[in-house]
């Protein structure tokens, strides 16, 4: 089936324009949180020593290849929170071409563009990513990238040497962005190797690459891997599976996989009821090697499934949230691919100028749900900011105590003034913090003593456990004066019993 080129690459182009437009809109409204803070904290008043001494204390517990962009980065064009969250949009428009060439390996045109366009407008983590100063649109930029790179070993028996060059990169780049990404590049050598072997073919170059790129990991890498790993507590962080039911955490993991292409299978069933285009030779299967390919993203979209089972029989601990396991998008998007060709296939050359009128409407609306989403997150992070009677209460110059959600939100509210402490029972986190922290301090309750004159305390929501022991403890020396309620914070006061 033909169709122009020049439908397919406006709707790449309006798509590519809306993550630029979304960018800035939700930057506008979007303060830095926590883990970007740690970003800020980890790339920021270091030279290129520091920088990788840094990796070994854990802030991020990250590979450093973002890092050492984002480091690059900002000796380049400065500090700030748009320097520091440009280079996640950047990656975010490399992403998108990437993904149609590499979709376009097997399907046509239409087919590809449906595709890109479902994945970059529906799946809310990729659009989230883009606006934050965090590795994990570089993550998924570079899976794209590895899975191109090997269809096009798939596809050349003799392939080039630069592309052999280009595959040993990634192979060292995605493990290197992030440790999961070890793994997925693994499943790939395993599929190539299996489809070599069903094909009678040895191909020695192929496999060398792969092993020198994770050569250069574990020479660059795995020593930071193994520092990192040696300091992580045991202590249920957010996203860690120490938690009873891991079958809910499968099904939420793959809830957010799976629920994001059903618009598109909606749109489809109604245009089919109401034009029902008659029926044709055409084959709806795309080229040759689809088999190997789609063998190859069913492993992929296995990984999260096998570690939260993993971590269930306690034979690793495993992070799990949706954005550690980015490139099951991507695999993803093979299989919405072979429904969507399945669906053009019904219609004859002369249905062209219908098929290209609905990739124009499709377009038109993912475009608006891709915009209601970013006034959506606008929205709510407005809502997040403290209102300007909070600085009356944090312009006292007292010392802060703060929860996690306090600081996860509103850490770049508190004046520079301000003694800002989180609070925990973690040492090696009060390590980390003491040593890569100016502004956010850490109260280890359990092995200081609190003998500040006057604090406050600020909490979101209800009371959890963590705040529960530390009034607990906090109560055995100090009285509480005041409470306020501050639109969903809750503010305690408190002074220094007489002794």
């Amino acid at each position: 089936m033909k169709s122009s080129k020049s439908i397919p690459a406006a709707c790449l182009f309006l798509l590519g324009a809306a993550y630029v437009t979304g960018f800035f809109y939700i930057h506008s409204a979007k303060d830095f949180w926590l883990d970007e803070i740690f970003t800020h904290y980890q790339v920021s008043n270091h030279g290129f020593g520091s920088l990788c001494s840094s990796f070994h204390a854990g802030v991020n517990s990250l590979p450093p290849a973002y890092f050492l962009v984002l480091w690059f980065q900002e000796t380049v064009f400065g500090d700030g929170s748009f320097s520091f969250r440009f280079p996640s949009l950047f990656f975010s428009l490399i992403s998108i071409p990437y993904a149609y060439k590499c979709l376009y390996l097997f399907f046509d045109r239409p087919t590809s563009t449906l595709t890109v366009l479902t994945i970059f407008c529906f799946a809310v983590e990729l659009h989230q990513q883009t606006v934050e100063a965090r590795p994990y649109a570089m993550y998924f930029m570079v899976s794209v990238l590895s899975i191109y790179c090997w269809c096009r070993l798939i596809q050349d028996v003799k392939p080039s040497g630069k592309l052999l060059s280009a595959n040993a990169a990634l192979a060292f780049l995605l493990p290197f962005t992030h440790y999961y990404g070890g793994l997925y590049n693994g499943l790939l050598l395993a599929s190539i190797c299996f489809v070599d072997r069903s094909a009678g073919r040895l191909r020695v170059k192929v496999y060398l690459s792969f092993l020198f790129g994770w050569v250069c990991f574990c020479i660059l890498g795995l020593q930071v891997f193994l520092s990192q790993m040696s300091i992580i507590s045991n202590k249920a962080e957010a996203g860690l599976l120490l938690t009873e039911n891991h079958l809910i955490k499968i099904f939420n993991l793959y809830g957010n996989f799976i629920l994001f292409p059903l618009p598109l299978l909606v749109l489809l069933a109604i245009y089919l009821f109401l034009h029902k285009p008659a029926d044709t030779d055409f084959p709806c299967s795309p080229q040759n090697n689809s088999p190997s390919i789609l063998m190859a993203m069913s492993l992929w979209l296995l990984v999260p499934g096998v570690l939260v089972l993993l971590a269930k029989f306690k034979v690793l601990e495993v992070a799990a949230n949706v954005k550690y396991f980015l490139p099951t998008v991507m695999a993803l998007a093979f299989f919405i691919a072979h429904f969507i060709k399945g669906f053009l296939g019904r219609f004859r050359d002369a249905d062209i100028p219908r098929m290209n009128r609905y990739l124009i409407v499709y377009t038109i609306f993912c475009l608006g749900f891709f915009a209601l989403n970013s006034h959506r997150f606008t929205k709510a992070f407005r809502d997040f900011g403290i209102p300007n009677y909070y600085a009356t209460v944090f312009g006292e110059k007292l010392p802060i105590f703060v929860n996690d959600n306090t600081a996860f939100y509103h850490l770049s509210y508190f004046s520079n003034s301000s003694l800002v402490y989180r609070i925990t029972r973690d040492s090696s986190f009060v390590q980390h913090m003491n040593q890569f922290s100016s502004e956010l301090k850490t109260f280890n309750y359990e092995d200081d003593t609190l003998k500040i004159p006057e604090l406050l305390f600020v909490s979101v929501g209800e009371t959890n456990a963590e705040e529960s022991l530390f009034l607990d403890f906090i109560e055995n020396t100090h009285s509480m004066v005041e409470e306020r309620n501050l639109d969903r914070h809750r503010v305690l006061k408190f002074l220094i019993k007489d002794t």
